[in-house]
C-alpha cells in the first residue's frame, strides 16, 4: 500500500515530533546517578614528578548521585574509593631516592559534595555531536590507614625521622578539590564522561607517614581521573505535570 505525500509528510513530523520530547524528557531530567572505573595518583614526599606518582598509581572506583539546582549548576555527592601508594626505589633519579627507600601505602574512602558547572553543550554548535565540558569544586572528608615502611633504607640516620615515628599518623583528613571532565550523551538517558579532579588542600603532610624527614615545607596531595557512565533519571508524569512546559504538537 502507497502512502500518499501528505501522510508520509505527517509520518516524518509525528516521529519527529516524538524524538523532540524524548530528548526533551532526559535534559529536563533533575537527578542522575553514576558510576566509575578510577586511577589514584598520590603527590607528595616519595615522588620527585610534580605530576605525582605514576608508577605507582592505583585503582579504586566511585558511585554519584547529583540533583539540578539553578540553570546548568548540580549537586553531586560522590563516594570514591581506591589507594594510594609511593615508593622511592622506583626512581633512579636523584640517587639518593633508591639509598633513602621510603614507602608507604593507604586506603582510601573519600566522601564528598561537590558543585558541578555544565559549561556548554558542544551539540549546539556541532550537528550530531552531544558533548558537554564541565568543571566542578567541592569540600569532602577522607578516611585512611596509612602503614609506613622504611625498613629498607640506607641511611644510618635520617634527619626529622625519629619525630616523624614519633608524630600520630591521620586516620581522617578534610580535603578541597576542584576538577573538570567531558560527558558525551550515547542516548536521552545514558551518558559516558572522563573526569579528573586534584585534592589542592589535604591540611597534611602525613598522607605517606613522612614529613620531617622528607619535605616539610610542603603538604601531600592526591588526585583521581576516572571514566565512568552516568544515567539521568526520567521525571514522573505528575513532576512533569507540575512543571509549565510546551507540549508536543498534535500531527494530523
Amino acid at each position: 500500500m502507497k502512502l500518499s505525500l501528505r501522510c508520509k509528510r505527517g509520518l516524518f513530523l509525528a516521529v519527529v515530533g516524538l524524538s523532540m520530547c524524548f530528548v526533551a524528557k532526559a535534559q529536563n531530567s533533575k537527578f542522575e546517578v553514576g558510576a566509575h572505573g578510577s586511577a589514584f595518583i598520590y603527590q607528595g614526599d616519595l615522588t620527585p614528578s610534580a605530576l605525582g606518582s605514576i608508577e605507582t598509581t592505583r585503582g579504586g572506583f566511585g558511585v554519584f548521585g547529583s540533583v539540578k539546582m539553578v540553570g546548568p549548576l548540580a549537586l553531586r555527592i560522590n563516594l570514591a574509593k581506591g589507594s594510594l601508594s609511593g615508593d622511592d626505589s622506583k626512581y633512579a633519579n636523584p640517587s639518593w631516592r633508591r639509598e633513602r627507600n621510603f614507602k608507604f601505602n593507604t586506603p582510601v574512602t573519600e566522601v564528598s559534595a561537590q558543585v558541578v558547572w555544565n559549561i556548554v553543550n558542544v551539540g549546539n554548535f556541532i550537528r550530531n555531536v552531544n558533548l558537554t565540558p564541565y568543571v566542578l569544586g567541592g569540600f569532602g572528608n577522607t578516611r585512611l590507614n596509612i602503614e609506613r615502611d622504611f625498613s629498607e633504607t640506607q641511611f644510618k640516620q635520617s634527619a626529622g625521622l625519629d619525630e616523624d615515628l614519633a608524630h600520630p599518623l591521620p586516620n581522617n583528613i578534610p580535603v578541597a578539590l576542584a576538577g573538570g571532565g567531558l560527558r558525551y550523551a550515547v542516548s536521552p538517558t545514558l551518558s559516558v564522561n572522563a573526569e579528573a579532579s586534584y585534592r589542592f588542600a589535604s591540611f597534611t603532610d602525613y598522607l605517606d607517614g613522612f614529613s620531617k624527614s622528607g619535605n616539610p615545607d610542603k603538604d601531600d596531595h592526591y588526585y583521581i581521573t576516572s571514566l565512568g557512565l552516568i544515567y539521568s533519571i526520567p521525571q514522573s508524569k505528575g513532576n512533569r505535570n507540575r512543571r509549565k512546559k510546551p507540549t508536543c504538537p498534535a500531527y494530523q
